[in-house]
């Protein structure tokens, strides 16, 4: 599990939620939101912020199937749009002639190039560099961000990935 791994590189793992008053992020730490199913209240979009500004990270990732889940959370959207990202409805799907940036036959399941941040200047030295998302959605950087807040691009699909975007039913 991430968690294992996490513990096995000699972090401390541990779990909070941030409607509970008590709870006051150390700057030094490392907040990751895994597929959120519900929105932030305005208390706690405020601590988050004040977080960031304090020099605090995040790591943030969504699930492909969240089912529009992303725009019933227009807070969680305000906090990731202020970290420099916006989530974009639809599923990366990899161009079939790019036959490295997939794995088998399977266009959806992509080998993303692992670029060399702060963050992954050590698995890209030691040649960790592989791995695999199974249907994964996108994020992009908007162009008007908070300017308090470094933005790191770790997995990059490739040069003519597209995106599949969801049929719209009802209209």
């Amino acid at each position: 599990t991430f968690e294992n791994m996490l513990k096995a590189y000699q972090y401390e793992v541990r779990y909070a939620n941030t409607a509970d008053k008590e709870f006051q992020p150390d700057p030094r730490d490392v907040l990751v939101f895994f597929s959120p199913r519900q929105d932030l209240d305005s208390a706690e979009l405020e601590k988050l912020n004040a977080f960031a500004r304090q020099g605090g990270s995040f790591l943030f990732t969504r699930d492909y199937a969240d089912d529009n889940r992303m725009q019933r959370m227009p807070n969680y959207r305000v906090l990731l749009r202020s970290c420099g990202f916006e989530c974009i409805d639809g599923m990366v799907e990899a161009d079939a002639s790019a036959k490295d940036t997939y794995y088998d036959v399977y266009t959806t399941w992509l080998l993303p190039e692992m670029l060399s941040t702060e963050i992954t200047l050590d698995l890209v030295a030691a040649g960790w560099t592989e791995t695999m998302m199974v249907n994964a959605t996108a994020f992009e950087t908007p162009e008007d961000t908070d300017n308090y807040l470094m933005t790191s691009v770790v997995l990059q699909s490739g040069e003519t990935a597209h995106l599949m975007r969801p049929a719209m039913t009802g209209e």
